[in-house]
């Protein structure tokens, strides 16, 4: 199952200045992914990321703004990006780091269509 989501995840190896991305459960437990980034433990960044992402997404719907379909965080070694994907039985997140030179453009567009194909991985194995 984690071998057939990181094949999902090499389309974002596309990105110009991609670093890695992992998928996370809704609790914040990696499904699948790579390890590490830029010498960084990325299940361990990835669920310190999913955290602020729902904190950021309670009080977006508290606000009334509504859930929150991607977050995006620049940081000094790159921009992170939180991507949603929920359906009526499904929901992950995925989470995709690049350097912060990327096309942020390009990156969005390939988040989104990974997503999909992950979607349709996981509802394949259940």
């Amino acid at each position: 199952f984690r071998m057939s989501i990181l094949k999902k995840l090499e389309a974002l190896q596309g990105i110009p200045g991609y670093l890695g991305a992992g998928v996370f459960s809704p609790e914040g437990k990696m499904l699948g992914g790579v390890t590490e980034v830029a010498g960084i433990s990325f299940e361990i960044a990835g669920q310190l990321f999913h955290e602020s992402f729902l904190i950021t997404e309670n009080r977006s719907r508290e606000s009334g703004f509504g859930p929150i379909r991607m977050m995006q965080v620049d940081a000094g070694m790159g921009t992170v990006f939180i991507r949603c994907f929920q359906n009526d039985d499904l929901h992950f997140h995925l989470i995709t780091v690049v350097k912060s030179d990327s096309n942020l453009g390009l990156a969005k567009m390939l988040i989104d269509r990974a997503l999909n194909e992950i979607s349709e991985t996981i509802t394949s194995k259940h």
